[in-house]
């Protein structure tokens, strides 16, 4: 399914970017402390690829900050995003399952995202109805993503192909067994018309041996 990740190749970096805009606004609006800035050196390390080191940062920002606050959210995230960018969908699974995106202090595009993002890994694993559900739950978020509507679309449109598929490989099969049926119902049908033959030979063979009698 190319169509789904043409646009998806670069995901974890795009979501990354909108997150670091956030950040921005939110250390603009709160200050900057030694952990949101942290997070902000291992934004920059992913943007320069430099993985390990970003990755080092988000953990000693989710290492050294409580579970509900937004810095931990945020380095959850952004960890998961580098996650994805290195490949790594289990990993990255596992860190969007630690989000708390029941929390109504994170911003409506961050859930969005984080369901967008956890959209992706479901797709990219083959588990379009998985994959359906966090679009949707995206779109609910923030309806302003027009990636997640996109990817929704098309989710749905390989589930309506898998299912045709499935409902033809079933008739294939049922086709077949009657084809099998059949096979057996003509040898049955041939073993009936040799023994009625069998028995109308025997019959004549005994009338004539009767005639030949009363000849005699």
């Amino acid at each position: 399914m190319t169509g789904l990740f043409r646009q998806s190749q670069n995901d974890g970096f795009r979501a990354l970017c909108l997150i670091f805009i956030l950040h921005i606004l939110l250390f603009t609006l709160f200050g900057c402390s030694s952990e949101k800035k942290q997070i902000l050196e291992g934004t920059f390390s992913h943007y320069e690829g430099k993985y390990a080191e970003a990755t080092a940062d988000f953990l000693n920002v989710i290492n050294s900050t409580e579970k509900d606050s937004l810095s931990h959210q945020y380095a959850l995230f952004d960890l998961s995003a580098t996650y994805i960018s290195l490949g790594e969908l289990d990993a990255a699974l596992d860190r969007l399952s630690e989000l708390n995106l029941e929390n109504k202090a994170l911003p409506a595009d961050f859930r969005s995202r984080a369901f967008y993002n956890t959209g992706i890994i479901f797709a990219r694993k083959g588990d379009y109805k998985k994959a359906t559900k966090n679009f949707k739950r995206a779109v609910l978020s923030d309806s302003k993503n027009l990636d997640a509507k996109i990817n929704l679309e098309l989710c749905q449109r390989e589930l309506v192909q898998k299912r045709a598929k499935s409902a033809e490989a079933e008739m294939q099969a049922v086709n077949e067994e009657k084809g099998d049926n059949s096979a057996l119902e003509n040898e049955i049908f041939n073993l009936i018309r040799e023994n009625e033959g069998k028995k109308w030979r025997n019959m004549s063979e005994s009338r004539e041996k009767s005639e030949d009698i009363l000849d005699y």
